[in-house]
């Protein structure tokens, strides 16, 4: 799990119009967000730094309750959560279902 300092500089990051922020990490998240946006290697490809901006990304989603929110792919992740969480949950209840209807149970 990352510090949840490094969480907030996501958020912090997006938004911030500093060029010499004091914000702890907030130029280093910044210019990570920047690479993935321009990084033509990418995850598939092996790009590490694009693997660290994605695990910045996917921790920041599960921490945020915004609806509306700045961070780039948030909405994206939480709503792929949300579906995998739902489909483990279906998966699930089906499970159960099948064993008790199995003979013998």
């Amino acid at each position: 799990m990352l510090p949840h300092g490094v969480i907030n500089a996501v958020a912090h990051a997006v938004r911030c119009p500093f060029k010499q922020c004091q914000y702890p990490n907030c130029r280093l998240v910044y210019a990570l967000l920047l690479h993935g946006s321009r990084c033509q290697v990418r995850v598939p490809g092996g790009c590490l730094l694009c693997k660290k901006m994605w695990l910045l990304l996917y921790h920041h989603a599960l921490s945020c309750k915004e609806d509306e929110c700045y961070v780039p792919r948030c909405r994206d992740i939480r709503e792929k959560m949300r579906k995998r969480l739902q489909a483990e949950r279906d998966d699930e209840i089906h499970n159960k279902a099948a064993v008790r209807a199995a003979p013998g149970a």
